[in-house]
C-alpha cells in the first residue's frame, strides 16, 4: 500500500472512531454554514446561503433581517391570490419533519348578520417528497354553528395511474346555539364552540374553509360571544400551548402546520437494486453517513436518514454513540440492582452480587438469587435491629439529659425567687400557714394550665382555677415580677401576706418558685367580683343598698386592718371593685396583692414608681410618686362611689367633662344633683332612710378629696360605714336582699327623738325618676335645711 494511501485510511479510521464517542454537541449545520436563524435551528439537509449549505435547491432557505427563516418551496396564501413563500418555525431531521405557519381562516359577522370578512387560506407543496403529516397534524373548526371544511388533493399510486393526484373534501359541524360553550367544551373540542378530526396521509395541497350557516335572525343571539368561525389544520398540541378562553378572541392569526419531508426525487427509495429502472445507478445518501441507516418515506416517495439504535445526531452528517448509562432514575435502561456499562451503538447490564437476571429494566431485572434472599434478609433485619437500637439509646439519653435539664432549671429558677430565704423563714418559725408547692403540683391542678380553666387576667397576672390532691379549690395567679433586684422584697411581702388572717382579705395558701415567673396559690372565691355584680347587664336583679352597705364596710375594714394592725403596714395599691370578690353569702374579700407595698414602722410614705388602675389612681400619688396609707383611701372613696351610683370608675358613654366618676360624683353631690346619679335599684328597691345615702356619699366625697391631709384614716372610714351599717341593721330600712326582683313597700319604724325621713320614688313628667323626702316624726337636727335636702332628693328641680 502506498504511503499516502495508508495515512488517508488511517485518518478515516480515526475520524470515524472519534465520531462513535459520546459527544455533548451535536452537528446541526454543514462546517462554515449557518447553523441558527433567531430562535430556529438550521438542520442540515436545509440550509442557508452557499450551495454547499443545503442538499439540494429544494432544500434552500432564506433568514431575513427580522430572523425568520422562509422557504420558498411551499405556496401559502389565500385562494385569490397564493405567496411565494412560508415562515419555518422549526425543523427536526430525526424525525423528518418541519413546522410553518399557515393563517387561520375565518368567516365573519356583524351585528346585524351581515358579512365582514370571508378568508380561506391554502398551502400548497411543491417538491413531490414533501407531503402534509397526517400523523402529527388535526383539522379545528371553531365558532357556533360553524361548518369546518378540509379541501385537499392528495398523491395516490394506483397500479394504473401513477402519482395521480384526487382531490376530496372532508368537513365537522360545530354547533352552540343560543347558549354560551364553557371552557371546557371549548377545551375538549368535541362539537360545542369546537370540532376536529384527522385526515389521510400524502396530501400535498390543503385549504380551509369556515362557514357560519344561521339566518340573520338566528345570528344574533349568538354574536355576543361568537362573531367569527374559524378553520385550520395545526400540529397535535397547538390548542394546548395556546388555549382559548371565548369564541371571540382567538390568540394567534396563524397556525403551526407540520410537513413531512423525504430526500431523493420521488421515484427514489432506499432499494439499491440495479434490476428496478426507477432504482438503476441511484445510490442514496444515507449509506455515507456514519451510524446511519436509510428508510423509506410514509408516502413511498423518497427516503429519510435516521440513525442507527443506540445513536443520536444528525443522520446526514453524522450520529454518535449515545451514552444510555448517563441517564439518571427511571430513564436508566439498566435496573436498580444492576451495574450498566456502555457500549458503541449499545450498552449492557449486569446484575450484582447476590442477583440474578438480565439487569435490563424493560426485561427480567435482577431478582435475588436463591440462595442469598436469607443472606439479605439475615442483613436487613441485623441493620433494622441496629438502627432502632441506635434511636432508642438516642432518646433515653435525650430525655434524661431534658429531665436533668429540666431539674436545673427548677433549681435554678427556685434559688433565683428566692426559695432558700423563705425556707430559712419557714423553718424559722416564721412563716405562719405559707407552703412551698412544686411545679408538678400545680400543673396537675390546673391540667397543665388549661386556658379553659382561666378566671381573669390583669396587669399583674393570670389567675387558673385549680384542685388540689386534697379537693380543695384554690385559685393559682402566675404573677409577672421580672425585677430580679426586689427577690428579698417579694418574698418578705408574700411572708406577711401568708401570715394575715382576716375574714375579709383572701388568704394565702402558699407559692410555687420553680418557674421563671414565681405563681401564688390564694384562697378560692366562687361568686365573682363586686364589679360583675353591680355592672352586669344580664337582666337579673342587683345589689340593694343594704348588701352595698355591707360590702363596704366589710372592705374598708380588711383595708383598715392591712393599714394598722397587719406585723408590718401593707397599702394595696390596687383597690377597685374587680379586687373585691364576694363569696356565696355575698362576704366581701379584698383580693390581688400584686402590686401592695409594704411600709417600714418608721416611715409613713415611700416613693416608689406609679401602679394603679387609672380612674381608682390617687391624683397626688399619680403626680409625687408618694404612696401613703392615703392613697388607699383615695382609690376606697372611688369604689363608694361605683356602689351608690352604678357607674364605672371611668366611662366613655358619659359627657367629656363627667368621664371621670370622681368628678362626675362629686359635681352632683356639691350642685344639689345627688338623686340623679343614684343607682336607681337602691332608690326602687323600697324605703330608704336618705340620711344613709348622705352620709354615705359625704364618706366617699372626703375619701377622694385631693389633698391627701384632708381625707379620713381607713380606720376612719370603716368606723363610719359599721355605724352606719348596725343603724340599718337595727331600723331595717330594707329587707334581706331575696334576688327575686321584687320591689315590695317598705317602711322604717320611727325612732323617739329622731327624724325619721321615708325615700319613696315615683315617675313624673312622662317618665323621669324623681325622689320625694316626708318628715314622720320629730325634730330637724342637726343644721341640715330641709329645703336642701328636698332639692337634693328632687335633682335640683
Amino acid at each position: 500500500m502506498k504511503p499516502a494511501t495508508a495515512a488517508a485510511a488511517a485518518l478515516l479510521i480515526l475520524i470515524g472512531f472519534a465520531i462513535t464517542k459520546p459527544t455533548k454537541c451535536q452537528t446541526v449545520a454543514k462546517p462554515g454554514c449557518r447553523d441558527k436563524c433567531g430562535e430556529v435551528e438550521i438542520h442540515y439537509p436545509f440550509g442557508v446561503g452557499d450551495e454547499k449549505c443545503f442538499l439540494d435547491p429544494g432544500f434552500n432557505l432564506t433568514c431575513d433581517k427580522d430572523s425568520k427563516l422562509w422557504t420558498t418551496q411551499f405556496k401559502n396564501g389565500e385562494s385569490s391570490g397564493d405567496d411565494d413563500q412560508s415562515q419555518i418555525i422549526g425543523i427536526d431531521p430525526a424525525m423528518g419533519t418541519m413546522e410553518i405557519l399557515m393563517p387561520v381562516s375565518r368567516h365573519c359577522f356583524n351585528k346585524t348578520g351581515n358579512e365582514t370578512a370571508n378568508e380561506k387560506y391554502k398551502v400548497g407543496v411543491e417538491p413531490p417528497t414533501f407531503t402534509v403529516s397526517s400523523r402529527a397534524n388535526k383539522f379545528f373548526a371553531i365558532g357556533s354553528n360553524t361548518f369546518g371544511i378540509l379541501r385537499a388533493n392528495i398523491i395516490r399510486n394506483d397500479s394504473n395511474i401513477p402519482n395521480h393526484d384526487y382531490r376530496f373534501w372532508m368537513g365537522c359541524f360545530s354547533s352552540c346555539l343560543y347558549e354560551k360553550p364553557g371552557e371546557s367544551d371549548i377545551k375538549e373540542c368535541s362539537g360545542i364552540g369546537c370540532c376536529n378530526f384527522t385526515f389521510p396521509s400524502g396530501m400535498r395541497e390543503i385549504q380551509t374553509l369556515a362557514y357560519n350557516f344561521l339566518y340573520e335572525e338566528d345570528f344574533k343571539p349568538v354574536w355576543n360571544y361568537s362573531n367569527c368561525t374559524y378553520s385550520f389544520v395545526s400540529r397535535n398540541g397547538w390548542l394546548r400551548d395556546h388555549p382559548l378562553s371565548d369564541l371571540n378572541n382567538l390568540p394567534f392569526n396563524s397556525s403551526g402546520l407540520v410537513i413531512d419531508w423525504a430526500v431523493g426525487n420521488e421515484n427514489q427509495t432506499c432499494r439499491e437494486d440495479d434490476d428496478d429502472p426507477h432504482t438503476h445507478d441511484i445510490i442514496n445518501i444515507c449509506s455515507g453517513v456514519n451510524n446511519a441507516e436509510c428508510v423509506n418515506s410514509t408516502t413511498k416517495h423518497g427516503y429519510r436518514c435516521k440513525c442507527k439504535d443506540g445513536y443520536v445526531g444528525n443522520p446526514y452528517l453524522g450520529c454518535q454513540n449515545k451514552d444510555e448509562c448517563k441517564e439518571g432514575g427511571y430513564n436508566n435502561p439498566c435496573h436498580g440492582h444492576a451495574t450498566c456499562k456502555d457500549l458503541p451503538g449499545s450498552y449492557t447490564c449486569t446484575c450484582k452480587k447476590g442477583f440474578e437476571g438480565d439487569g435490563k429494566r424493560d426485561g427480567n431485572g435482577c431478582v435475588l438469587k436463591s440462595g442469598g434472599r436469607n443472606t439479605l434478609l439475615v442483613v436487613l433485619l441485623s441493620a433494622s435491629l441496629g438502627v432502632t437500637t441506635l434511636l432508642l439509646f438516642s432518646l433515653y439519653i435525650y430525655r434524661r439529659s431534658r429531665k436533668r435539664m429540666l431539674i436545673k432549671l427548677k433549681e435554678q429558677f427556685f434559688e433565683q425567687n428566692g426559695g432558700l430565704l423563705l425556707q430559712q423563714q419557714l423553718e424559722g418559725g416564721n412563716g405562719g400557714r405559707m407552703k412551698i408547692y412544686t411545679l408538678k403540683d400545680l400543673k396537675k391542678a390546673t391540667n397543665n394550665f388549661d386556658q379553659k380553666l382561666i378566671l381573669g387576667q390583669g396587669g399583674y397576672g393570670t389567675v387558673y382555677k385549680g384542685v388540689l390532691e386534697d379537693s380543695s379549690v384554690v385559685a393559682i395567679k402566675k404573677s409577672k415580677i421580672s425585677d430580679q433586684t426586689q427577690v428579698e422584697q417579694f418574698i418578705h411581702e408574700v411572708d406577711v401576706l401568708s401570715q394575715i388572717n382576716h375574714r375579709n382579705v383572701v388568704k394565702l395558701f402558699g407559692c410555687c418558685l420553680e418557674t421563671q415567673v414565681p405563681m401564688l396559690v390564694y384562697e378560692f372565691i366562687t361568686n365573682g367580683t363586686l364589679s360583675d355584680h353591680l355592672h352586669r347587664d344580664d337582666g337579673s336583679p342587683k345589689m340593694p343598698f343594704a348588701a352595698r352597705l355591707r360590702v363596704a364596710s366589710e372592705s374598708a375594714g380588711a383595708i383598715s386592718y392591712l393599714h394598722s394592725s397587719a406585723s408590718l403596714p401593707i397599702i394595696h395599691r390596687d383597690i377597685k371593685t374587680s379586687n373585691i370578690l364576694l363569696d356565696e353569702r355575698l362576704t366581701a374579700k379584698v383580693s390581688d396583692f400584686g402590686a401592695s407595698r409594704l411600709i417600714p414602722l418608721d416611715h409613713t410614705r415611700v416613693t416608689t414608681q406609679v401602679q394603679g388602675t387609672f380612674g381608682y389612681l390617687d391624683p397626688e400619688y399619680f403626680y409625687t410618686g408618694e404612696l401613703t396609707e392615703k392613697s388607699d383611701v383615695y382609690s376606697f372613696g372611688v369604689v363608694l362611689a361605683e356602689l351608690l351610683t352604678g357607674e364605672k370608675a371611668v366611662s366613655f358613654s358619659r359627657a367629656e367633662e363627667d368621664r371621670n366618676l370622681c368628678a362626675y360624683f362629686v359635681s352632683a353631690l356639691n350642685n344639689g344633683r345627688l338623686g340623679q346619679v343614684l343607682d336607681s335599684h337602691i332608690v326602687n328597691n323600697g324605703a330608704v332612710m336618705f340620711e344613709h345615702l348622705l352620709e354615705v356619699a359625704e364618706i366617699a366625697r372626703r375619701c377622694m378629696n385631693a389633698k391627701r391631709d384632708d381625707r379620713p384614716t381607713m380606720k376612719e372610714v370603716a368606723m363610719e360605714l359599721e355605724r352606719l351599717r348596725n343603724q340599718v341593721d337595727e331600723k331595717g330600712d330594707e329587707q334581706p336582699w331575696r334576688g327575686s326582683g321584687e320591689e315590695d313597700e317598705m317602711c322604717c319604724d320611727e325612732m323617739p327623738g329622731e327624724k325619721s325621713v321615708i325615700m319613696s320614688s315615683q315617675v313624673v313628667d312622662g317618665g323621669d325618676s324623681s325622689m320625694s323626702m316626708s318628715i314622720v316624726s320629730g325634730e330637724s337636727s342637726g343644721n341640715m335645711d330641709t329645703n336642701s335636702i328636698l332639692m337634693s332628693l328632687r335633682g335640683g328641680r
